[in-house]
């Protein structure tokens, strides 16, 4: 039975670079393979903070952090560092082997294992805006922890910490994967993770603890469905309801549908994600309970040398950037919101060039103040060179505006060089 290499997301991440390929480190020892796969990416930034005005744009994650002046971040400021971009680098480690059951048939067994440290000091690798200071170390960010059992005829189960199915076809695919797209909120001092194109298209899909099943293919056809531990929503903006959700008498549900496309010379995919969840106790005067539910449809084509790329997500309290970030108003009624990425790259040889556009909109219920961030929209253009097969140099430069209930905005702007080497 042929064995099965799990596609971690630092492989994937590395075959959408560009022309050249990912190789793994493997080792056998008797019926066991150990698959060693990862990244290391750093990258010079400097962001270019727009003067806000009088403009406050709360939940918002363009530099400045909230827009105001005052505030962390505000001014017309320039800041420079040197950091990993929006995939940290990254270090998977997948033992699996191939045994047999009491009816003789073969199951592949898989254990994986993902760290994903940064380069810059910080106690926290995601959201902290604090100082950068001598005597500090790098955390690491153990995103991956499963195990899977597989059968051809069977299909896959996935139980323990990986990647949701909701917005994970849109980042997987995003151009500013191994490199930057916006810094966004991590602007004031460079951090372990930049943006991308997170909150200015799509959701982050996150890492969820998770029970999954995937389906075998049928003519191109797959079909993932599985619970996930569920979030608390997120007061992010300062005017939102929170919730426990972790105390929940259910979990949340998570589910997938995809059609990959190969005939004719053209490559490619279809794809409808899903995700659902109860809050209960949501925070605010009326102390209830509310749900949320999101989908999004992602599409890409390649035809030789271009590859275009279609995402749209709708959404019902989900929030805005991260899961259930502001997804909720201070009465616990849930915000609507949407979004989508558009996006082309053509590759010349061994050199890829890409543009793409995001926006993500929140709309605001009865009684929210004009400060709350309506829509925070991007455009990122790149250039991806392989130099080797596994060493990509890059350099991007974007451009981002959050933009309040009321019209006010603010913008910035960062340009990017880096390398990303993928093992």
């Amino acid at each position: 039975m042929r064995y099965r290499t799990i596609a971690v997301l630092t492989a994937a991440s590395a075959l959408c670079i560009g022309s050249g390929t990912a190789s793994a480190i493997e080792l056998t020892q008797g019926d066991w393979r150990l698959n060693i796969n990862g990244n290391v990416n750093v990258h010079a930034i400097n962001n270019s903070c727009g003067d806000s005005g009088d403009a406050t744009v709360l939940g918002g994650v363009t530099c400045p952090l909230f827009g105001d002046e005052d505030n962390l971040g505000g001014g017309d400021d320039r800041v420079s560092g040197v950091s990993t971009g929006l995939l940290p680098a990254a270090l998977v480690f997948n033992l699996g082997t191939t045994q047999k059951d009491w009816n003789g048939r073969p199951w592949d067994l898989n254990a994986v294992f993902g760290f994903y440290p940064g380069v810059v000091s910080n106690s926290d690798p995601n959201l902290d805006p604090g100082q950068t200071q001598g005597l500090q170390s790098a955390s690491i960010d153990t995103r991956q922890v499963y195990l899977q059992f597989a059968n051809d005829d069977f299909g896959t189960v996935k139980m323990g910490r990986d990647f949701g199915l909701f917005g994970y076809d849109a980042i997987i695919n995003d151009m500013t994967l191994p490199g930057v797209g916006v810094q966004g909120f991590q602007a004031p001092t460079p951090n372990n993770t930049t943006l991308g194109s997170i909150g200015y298209g799509y959701l982050y899909t996150d890492t969820l603890s998770q029970i999954t099943y995937i389906t075998p293919s049928f003519s191109g056809f797959t079909v993932k469905a599985g619970i996930y531990q569920p979030l608390d929503a997120v007061n992010f903006s300062t005017l939102s309801a929170e919730s426990v959700a972790s105390k929940k008498s259910q979990p949340g549900f998570h589910g997938s549908v995809r059609y990959d496309i190969d005939a004719a010379g053209v490559t490619g995919f279809v794809s409808m994600n899903g995700i659902t969840q109860e809050h209960t106790g949501l925070s605010g005067t009326r102390n209830r309970d509310g749900d949320s539910w999101g989908v999004d449809f992602n599409a890409m084509i390649n035809v030789a040398d271009f590859s275009v790329l279609g995402s749209y997500y709708t959404a019902e309290g989900m929030g805005n950037t991260a899961l259930f970030f502001d997804a909720f108003d201070a009465m616990g009624e849930a915000r609507d919101s949407d979004g989508m990425l558009l996006q082309g790259t053509y590759a010349i040889g061994r050199t890829k060039l890409g543009v793409n556009y995001g926006v993500s909109r929140l709309d605001a219920n009865p009684g929210d103040p004009g400060t709350l961030v309506a829509e925070s929209r991007k455009y990122t253009v790149g250039v991806y060179h392989d130099f080797t097969d596994n060493l990509t140099f890059l350099a991007e430069y974007s451009d981002a505006t959050s933009e309040n209930q009321a019209g006010d905005d603010y913008a910035s702007s960062n340009i990017n060089v880096g390398a990303f080497l993928s093992f």
